[in-house]
This record gives C-alpha cells, sequence and structure tokens, in this order.
C-alpha cells in the first residue's frame, strides 16, 4: 500500500467542490493547525495544511537578494524609499496639475 494511502486513513479530505463552496471554513480549520486531503473524483491530488515553520516566520528580507537579483537583470528598479518631490507639493484644483505634475517629472527624470 502506498504511503499516501496509509496517511489518508488518518486525515480529513474533501473534494475541490467542498473546498469550493466552503473555502473561509477550511481555511480557518487550516489556520487552527488542521491538514486536509484534496480530491478529484476520489483520487487525492493536494494536500492543504498550515505552512511550515520556516515558511511562517519568511519576512521580506528574505525577499531582498532576489529582488536585487531580478534589478541587476533589468527585471525591475529597486526604489530609494522616498517619495519624489511632487509628490509632496500640495495638488489644488482639478487633475490639470496632477498631470502637469506627472509630466514634468517624465520629463526631468526620477
Amino acid at each position: 500500500m502506498p504511503i499516501l494511502e496509509r496517511h489518508d486513513v488518518h486525515m480529513k479530505s474533501a473534494t475541490i467542490a467542498e473546498l469550493r463552496n466552503h473555502f473561509s471554513g477550511y481555511l480557518r480549520k487550516v489556520a487552527r493547525g488542521e491538514r486536509f486531503l484534496v480530491r478529484r473524483r476520489n483520487e487525492i491530488v493536494a494536500e492543504i495544511g498550515p505552512p511550515s515553520r520556516a515558511d511562517a516566520h519568511a519576512d521580506s528580507e528574505s525577499l531582498e537578494p532576489t529582488l536585487v537579483e531580478i534589478a541587476s537583470q533589468g527585471g525591475l528598479r529597486l526604489g530609494t524609499g522616498r517619495l519624489p518631490e511632487w509628490c509632496l507639493r500640495p495638488l489644488s484644483g482639478a487633475g490639470a496639475n496632477l498631470l502637469a505634475a506627472v509630466l514634468e517629472e517624465r520629463e526631468h527624470g526620477r
């Protein structure tokens, strides 16, 4: 008997339709630590449960090396952490001043 089938004996399961119809309820149970096998036509296709400890404690700092690498390849531009001057100037009137500020920003660079 495959391990997954033995594992199945002690774990709750749900069909895809049940998950779709009661998703919030299943997520509440998962948040409390429960795990579920997901079945499609009585075949196990997935397992859902709470994240591993490492995943649960991951933060944005763990993304920084990846973002730096993508930026070095030209895939994105890292922010400076500062807002551009035009964002700090008060705007008045209709959207014309905003448009002027955006066009000025484009003309003079970021």
